[in-house]
């Protein structure tokens, strides 16, 4: 039930922020940046999605399937998915070489927009702690009171100091792009999160099957399984 009240409450709350003001004022911004190199955070170059600058990567890039995950630190089903089924699909497929996992933030309103900032402020190995951290403790800061507050008070633990996040604030740039990355991932039709495109290694995201919302865990070993033989047919 608190799962259902943080999506359609929180989410809906901010996202109209968001959109009128945030996306308003940075969209000419955005343009400029259009030809800019990406961050430490980027694929390899067969796996890579033009004005994709900021993610996390798990696995072998030379792996036979690649799944790019698009999702929220403020998105109910992404943190049932980051708790209960992540784990078990790392184990399987990403931990044994099978598959080359790519996160990309996908910020659906302001909050999830702030500490995104701070989190991709910080190296790819902390960020993904942090980011971890925050979508399977939903329910302790995003429910509570003052969510940033919270969520702060959680980070502190992992040594991000006021500083730090008065710095990762103050980063436009890195604001820039984290709002190209969601206008640019709206063009494949990705509306809600979570939404994971998976495909075999060289190909596209428009090549893709695509697995949408709070799906099972069988959709996705079917769609890798049949990736793995269309690979293992080609040796």
């Amino acid at each position: 039930m608190k799962r259902l009240v943080l999506s359609s409450l929180g989410i809906l709350f901010f996202i109209a922020i968001f959109f009128t003001v945030t996306f308003t004022n940075s969209h000419a911004a955005l343009k400029k940046n259009d030809k800019k190199k990406p961050s430490a955070f980027s694929p390899s170059p067969d796996h890579s999605q033009r004005h994709s600058p900021l993610q996390i990567t798990l696995g072998n890039p030379n792996a036979p399937v690649v799944i790019v995950e698009y999702s929220s630190i403020t998105c109910g089903h992404c943190g049932i998915f980051a708790e209960k089924k992540f784990p078990k699909l790392c184990k399987e497929y990403v931990d044994s070489g099978k598959v080359f996992y790519i996160i990309r933030e996908f910020p659906m309103d302001m909050i999830a927009l702030t500490m995104s900032q701070i989190i991709f402020n910080q190296d790819p190995k902390l960020a993904k702690k942090l980011r971890e951290k925050l979508l399977i403790n939903q329910e302790k800061w995003l429910l509570s009171k003052d969510p940033k507050k919270k969520a702060l008070e959680m980070f502190r633990l992992a040594g991000i100091t006021p500083e730090i996040v008065k710095k990762a604030e103050n980063n436009k740039k890195l604001k820039e792009q984290l709002l190209f990355q969601r206008i640019n991932a709206s063009k494949l039709v990705v509306n809600g999160t979570p939404v994971f495109f998976i495909y075999p290694k060289g190909a596209t995201l428009e090549e893709s099957e695509q697995v949408i919302g709070n799906a099972s865990y069988s959709k996705f070993t079917k769609a890798i399984e049949k990736f793995l033989k269309i690979y293992d047919s080609k040796k």
